[in-house]
């Protein structure tokens, strides 16, 4: 991928949970990786091409290889503060890229 698309400034985060005084649970995001990358916004048509049964709040996003990202993480976009669900982490190459898959999240959640 020529360096020049990966034009925004993402964060990779992580929840962490922890567990308050009256035992309940509170979940906060950490950094887990801070890369540049390429976001790419799926339109319907090319849903509908593709035949993939997913809403029109798709987005991949292709950056450098990191290892451990998973499903479980977001990913947030600094610049727009755009937050993104990771529903697949899909290496590319031998492991120099990484393509994830997202939608788009509740920036609370």
């Amino acid at each position: 991928m020529h360096a020049g698309r990966r034009d925004h400034l993402l964060t990779v985060e992580e929840a962490i949970v922890t567990r308050d005084a009256m035992g309940g649970e509170a979940r906060t995001w950490a950094t887990f990786v801070q890369a540049w990358g390429a976001v790419w916004y799926r339109t319907g048509r090319e849903q509908r091409d593709r035949q993939v049964d997913e809403d029109a709040g798709t987005v991949e996003i292709t950056m450098l290889h990191v290892d451990g990202v998973s499903s479980a993480m977001r990913v947030v976009d600094e610049a727009t503060e755009e937050v993104f669900a990771i529903t697949a982490a899909v290496p590319i190459g031998r492991r120099l890229d990484l393509r994830l898959v997202c939608r788009l999240a509740d920036p609370v959640a």
